[in-house]
């Protein structure tokens, strides 16, 4: 009888270690599947401002007003600890260091978003230095929006081996085909750097 209720109690204690794995899982994938998403629309205002800077002279009144918003983002997708995955690096070694590379990259591309907001936002009388600065820090942005999102795609690659090894049953997120390429033309050019 006492084998009985060890055994048993074991078995639950697996049960309930499986379903928080799950549930931690779920909303990591959710989190991080939103800001591959998000950061992927950053890659193409980023895009889109460097191709402007570089047609500065043919822009027109509206498309420099373009040129000059701000870029809107919500930090909510680095608010996980990469911690509460490390009983998960048992299945997944570098599951941890992925997420915490992840959480870094994202943060500092908001602290790069939030200094280039900034620029824009204060009123300056020499709109050619700030071309110029813009035409020099776009690059880099772009790269390292680029390692961002290459990150973000390790973390979840690592979140379905971990699905797969230990038989998990998480919800599945897709991106749409012209997310897909996107997600490809950052990878090659992060690659190519």
């Amino acid at each position: 009888m006492w084998l009985t209720w060890l055994f048993g109690s074991s078995r639950a204690e697996k049960l309930a270690e499986r379903q928080k794995n799950e549930e931690n899982l779920i909303y990591l994938r959710s989190l991080l599947f939103h800001a591959l998403k998000d950061f992927l629309m950053f890659r193409n205002n980023i895009l889109s401002k460097r191709i402007s800077i570089n047609n500065y002279q043919k822009l027109t009144f509206r498309e420099k007003q373009k040129l000059f918003a701000v870029i809107h983002y919500n930090d909510v997708y680095t608010q996980f600890d990469p911690k509460e995955y490390a009983t998960l690096s048992c299945t997944c070694p570098k599951l941890v260091f992925n997420l915490l590379q992840a959480k870094t990259l994202m943060q500092h591309i908001y602290n790069r978003m939030e200094t280039f907001n900034q620029s824009i936002k204060e009123p300056t009388k020499d709109i050619p230095a700030l071309v110029r600065l813009m035409h020099d820090n776009l690059i880099t942005f772009q790269l390292d929006i680029n390692a961002a999102i290459q990150r973000i795609k390790i973390s979840l690659d690592d979140i379905v081996f971990i699905e797969k090894k230990l038989k998990l049953q998480l919800i599945q997120l897709q991106l749409e085909d012209f997310e897909k390429e996107e997600l490809q033309a950052a990878i090659l050019d992060r690659n190519r750097a």
